[in-house]
């Protein structure tokens, strides 16, 4: 599904199943490829030099490795995948790449392997590119979005990119569904919109947002029947996490118990309240910095005039 599925024979039956029922899949497969090429020279300009793919597949050309060190020649550029096959070849074919087999669905073992090479007091980049719609609810694909940023810092980013219920022709995207989940090893889950935006949970979300593959970061193609919905989003400083949190806790006491939380647990559609909260108190935090500090740069004179109306203010009282 969208260029990312093993490589053995039930999933390659699989693979032509779901091209006769949808004949879009390659044309969605491609401007996935195309999403990533921009994400990751978007990223590499804004200084990134850390990447990991997750379910890097077969290399194609131009590849993550390849593009990060356009920008950056020492660029660190990890390679995740599942597949011994896959594994095989991107040995083989990526020199200077390390590749670490691990699956996303086992997220701490597979950040404990990626020790090794990334450093995490770095930013770094994480591509979670057609991944997560092989990742069942049951499994908490959110939960692997924020296991991964718990160990990411400020000025890191998140990319992914996820097949889309959301779209011209929803019976399509059910046969493919049903096709993946009888016939392969990694059944396929379409999500909404909604479902895939709050996939990024507290993340600051880059404009456009969650947009087709094709339209991030501005239109670059035609729309496919079977949409793939994309976006990316930094890592917020740690302050405005913690604020968030505390703002979150108390907003959710208040909610009904019939009121949905939300799939990655923040609570509430469109924007987060914690957040705009959080953004608020950093400015009055700054604010105050500011006032209590003006004694120490305010002019002489503007200082002088102050106290001299303050003091007569207290004889007049």
């Amino acid at each position: 599904m969208a260029g990312r599925f093993d490589e053995d024979d039930a999933d390659q039956a699989a693979a032509k199943k779901v091209i006769k029922a949808a004949p879009s899949v390659p044309q969605a497969a491609l401007a996935n490829r195309k999403f990533m090429h921009r994400v990751v020279a978007w990223l590499a300009q804004a200084g990134v030099d850390q990447f990991v793919d997750v379910g890097t597949g077969i290399p194609t050309k131009p590849n993550v490795f390849e593009i990060a060190r356009e920008y950056h020649p020492d660029a660190v550029v990890v390679g995740v995948d599942n597949d011994p096959l896959v594994l095989a070849h991107d040995r083989a074919l990526l020199k200077g790449m390390p590749i670490v087999s691990g699956d996303v669905r086992r997220v701490d073992e597979l950040i404990a392997d990626l020790d090794e090479f990334i450093d995490w007091d770095r930013p770094v980049g994480v591509l979670l590119l057609a991944v997560l719609h092989f990742v069942t609810d049951e499994q908490d694909p959110a939960g692997i979005v924020r296991a991964f940023t718990g160990r990411m810092v400020p000025g890191s980013m998140v990319a992914l990119s996820h097949l889309s219920s959301t779209g011209p022709k929803p019976v399509a995207v059910a046969q493919i569904e049903k096709l993946y989940r009888d016939e392969t090893t990694a059944p396929g889950v379409a999500r909404t919109h909604e479902q895939i935006t709050n996939l990024f949970g507290r993340l600051g979300l880059v404009p456009p947002g969650v947009v087709p593959v094709q339209h991030w970061p501005c239109e670059s193609g035609l729309l496919t029947d079977v949409p793939v919905l994309g976006g990316s989003a930094w890592c917020p400083t740690r302050w405005r996490i913690r604020l968030a949190e505390h703002w979150r806790g108390a907003a959710v006491a208040e909610l009904p118990d019939e009121q949905d939380a939300g799939t990655d647990g923040w609570a509430g559609d469109g924007p987060d309240e914690a957040e705009v909260w959080a953004q608020r108190v950093g400015w009055w935090l700054a604010c105050l910095t500011v006032w209590g500090l003006a004694p120490l740069w305010v002019p002489g004179p503007v200082r002088w005039a102050c106290q001299r109306r303050r003091r007569g203010g207290r004889r007049d009282g």
